[in-house]
């Protein structure tokens, strides 16, 4: 089993050798997400229609999910984040330490939350 801050961290960590859009990796950063924001009023995943670019300049592919911070009221004042730099931002954040939302680790033989 892998807790929160490990799948985070490879999501972000393993470029060449892990996929940021995997279960495991989606669910710690909608995890992260909870913690941080048990209301849902700051952050919202998406799913991208075209191909384009996260504002650190990673590649989001049509089909990946990619997330959007609302930073304001103002059109385009969003902050749109690839998972992989969403995850390293709520790794950095140490969200790992917040009250969980739901679960804590990840079964790798089960594939799901626990």
């Amino acid at each position: 089993m892998l807790d929160l801050a490990e799948q985070l961290f490879q999501c972000f960590v393993n470029e060449e050798y892990s996929d940021p859009q995997a279960r495991q990796f989606l669910w710690a950063i909608y995890e992260g997400i909870r913690r941080v924001d048990p209301m849902g009023n700051r952050f919202s995943g998406h799913t991208a229609r075209k191909k384009h670019k996260c504002t650190r300049g990673c590649v989001i592919r049509e089909g990946d999910e990619y997330f959007h911070a609302h930073n304001g009221i103002a059109w385009g004042s969003e902050i749109k984040l690839c998972a992989r730099c969403m995850s390293m931002i709520l790794y950095y954040a140490d969200v790992q330490s917040l009250k969980p939302f739901m679960y804590t680790h990840w079964d790798n033989d089960k594939q799901q939350p626990v």
